[in-house]
């Protein structure tokens, strides 16, 4: 067997297991729970799939975490933490700064498990995959 079809079977073996389970997310609220802050408690990583939410009425699956940390100059941060169903941008994850002179809100977007930790978000499994497939190529190479 080539290296190619190793890094094929690698590749298909990873996408079909990440995609077998539920997408996790932290959902929470630190207007209603002190342990929502910047980092939230792991009691709030929830399997999407579980949740319900009203104006999801198609009953669409989960593809995305989100993230809203709105800074006030009298309250500090607050942070809202859930699942989506809709992706604002399909390739990349994202953050939008709202701009309010009162209230300036932080919108996240990111689709890797529990990745709404905090603004910055964490690497797409897309990332893991090409570091794989360069060692393999660079493994190769050097054979």
């Amino acid at each position: 067997m080539n290296h190619a079809s190793i890094l094929g079977a690698v590749v298909v073996l990873g996408f079909t297991v990440s995609s077998s389970f539920a997408l996790q997310c932290y959902v929470c609220n630190s207007k209603n729970d002190t342990d929502c802050g910047s980092p939230p408690s792991e009691r709030h990583l929830k399997n999407c799939d579980d949740l319900h939410y009203e104006n999801n009425e198609n009953g669409e699956s989960f593809k995305v975490c989100r993230l809203q940390v709105m800074q006030s100059p009298t309250h500090g941060p607050a942070y809202d933490r859930r699942c989506g169903w809709k992706k604002h941008n399909e390739n990349r994850e994202t953050c939008i700064l709202t701009p309010d002179p009162h209230l300036k809100a932080t919108n996240c977007e990111c689709h890797t498990e529990g990745c709404n930790t905090a603004v910055w978000t964490q690497p797409s499994m897309a990332v893991f995959w090409v570091f794989i497939a360069i060692g393999l190529i660079a493994s190769r190479r050097g054979s």
